[in-house]
């Protein structure tokens, strides 16, 4: 639930955002960028939208490339710190993109980076579980980073992140040797019975911790007894200490044991009675992933924190179990492209309930009237901040666990292997999840003999992790696994597609979004 702080700025929203481009107006107006597009001589926000074109992440990249060399007052003032060059996925299938990311930035966030689960777990007491281990240290001077990764160190270094609160503390927060993070984080789980709010920075991070402890759970619950961590199980000396001097009882050892016996149907409430929220970020698209979290945490309310990219942060999620977001003002400048238009942009004043449109953002971190690639469909207002939903994007994207991996991104993947001596005629894939697994299965139409199954995997994984480098992330903390080959002859290709009705008029191949390949175990040799 959204607090009277933000509720009170939702009132005068329009003021708000406004402020906040003179501000930035202002501010950069002596650099290059501004300079250039006459910053100092802009007086409002209707001649700001008439002036600048809109942009995307190709109008940056070189400025963003003499920044990282050292270059001052390019994009933004000189008086701006860099916390961090922030990786992210992108959309567009050309591979890694770098965000700077300033101090200035992240001080107009505030303490809406904590939020609602800071304020539920004050009113319960009990322990905190969050289930990243981030590898940048607070403190330290690390460049590139997630964003997730810096918005937790960001909060450390200001004094705001309440290690005691958590489970396990710092040593399970931040270790740059966690490879096993998933062990770690069911190893503590399960010793705290009072755990009251498990946190994430997505919703799917909390399924893949009860996938996890489903297959783990009897290995993890002998470590525990044995007060051992098994030898094949990569974690920092710090951290495995820090593991076994978590207290446990023979009764929750019991309890453990037990409840695990039963099943896993609405596992989360009996290991942990008084668990009550699960937060992370989600939307309409993720909401498959959602429902198999159904099975492990059943009607535990979820809140999915904020509307928040690499580049910028724009809203805050309305309540608990609410896929709706309402625009937190004055944290950028937010304009918004009608979905059915390419010209001009409507402030949040002027939108309409019903509207589909793309944020258009201008950010205290360099990036003037950017457009995201969203689409936001307006339902509701709070006093002039719009509420929005978050529906999809306009460039198409899979996504198997939140990486947004797009379709020229697997394109280029495929294409890749082609040229590295693949000889297949035609291709499609669809992402694929289930309680157990994510990851891409790929059907390959063939007239000749190709590499084994394992070989085709392992070349088309590397070239998924060099295009997406949010999907090399994910894999490396098992978060996604590898990718699933079907090599088919022609006719058999084609019955795959035809059953998956994922042949278009044209008998041209579509890929598959969703749930994967429903008749994928057929038999079709």
């Amino acid at each position: 639930m959204i607090d009277e702080e933000l509720r009170s700025r939702c009132q005068d929203a329009g003021k708000r955002n406004r402020q906040a481009l003179a501000e930035i107006l202002s501010e950069n107006a002596d650099t290059e960028y501004g300079r250039a597009h006459g910053f100092a001589g802009i007086r409002s926000a209707e001649e700001y939208r008439d002036s600048l074109p809109m942009t995307r992440y190709e109008d940056y990249e070189e400025s963003i490339r003499r920044i990282e060399s050292g270059e001052k007052g390019v994009l933004f003032s000189r008086s701006y710190e860099i916390l961090a060059f922030c990786h992210t996925s992108g959309t567009t299938g050309k591979g890694r993109k770098l965000v700077p990311v300033t101090r200035r930035q992240m001080e107009r966030y505030g303490t809406s980076l904590d939020g609602y689960p800071a304020r539920f777990y004050s009113e319960r007491g009990g322990k905190r579980l969050f289930q990243q281990v981030f590898r940048t240290q607070p403190g330290e001077t690390d460049r590139q980073m997630l964003k997730s990764e810096l918005l937790y160190r960001f909060k450390a270094e200001q004094g705001d992140l309440d290690y005691d609160s958590y489970v396990g503390g710092r040593a399970l927060l931040f270790d740059r040797v966690a490879v096993d993070g998933f062990f770690a984080r069911c190893f503590a789980a399960l010793t705290e019975r009072d755990l009251t709010v498990m946190e994430a920075f997505f919703q799917f991070d909390h399924l893949h911790f009860f996938t996890y402890l489903e297959e783990n759970w009897e290995r993890i619950l002998q470590a525990i007894e044995d007060r051992r961590i098994p030898e094949d199980i990569c974690l920092s000396q710090a951290m495995k200490e820090c593991l076994l001097s978590l207290p446990v009882t023979e009764r929750r050892l019991d309890t453990i044991r037990r409840e695990c016996r039963q099943g896993f149907q609405d596992i989360a409430r009996r290991l942990w009675p008084r668990l009550g929220l699960l937060s992370g970020i989600s939307n309409l698209s993720l909401a498959g992933e959602d429902e198999m979290l159904d099975f492990y945490a059943g009607e535990i309310p979820r809140y999915h924190n904020y509307y928040m990219s690499t580049e910028c942060y724009v809203g805050e999620c309305l309540d608990a179990d609410d896929y709706r977001y309402v625009m937190s003002p004055g944290n950028e400048f937010v304009e918004f492209l009608p979905e059915k238009e390419e010209g001009k942009t409507l402030l949040p004043h002027e939108l309409s309930i019903g509207d589909r449109v793309e944020p258009v953002v201008t950010t205290f971190g360099g990036f003037y009237r950017y457009r995201m690639g969203d689409l936001l469909q307006i339902c509701d207002f709070i006093g002039e901040s719009p509420v929005f939903e978050v529906v999809g994007r306009r460039d198409y994207v899979l996504s198997v666990a939140g990486e947004r991996t797009s379709v020229n991104q697997l394109e280029n993947a495929a294409e890749r292997l082609r040229e590295d001596g693949v000889p297949f005629t035609l291709y499609c894939f669809g992402p694929y999840l289930d309680r157990r697994t994510a990851h891409y299965r790929m059907a390959l139409a063939a007239d000749e003999k190709l590499p084994p199954d394992d070989v085709i995997t392992e070349r088309l994984d590397s070239f998924l992790k060099e295009e997406n480098p949010a999907y090399e992330s994910l894999r490396e903390m098992s978060y996604i696994d590898k990718p699933e080959i079907r090599v088919l002859k022609p006719d058999a290709y084609f019955r795959l597609l035809e059953d998956n009705h994922i042949l278009a008029g044209n008998k041209k191949p579509v890929h598959l979004a969703l749930k994967g390949f429903r008749e994928w175990r057929r038999a079709y040799e």
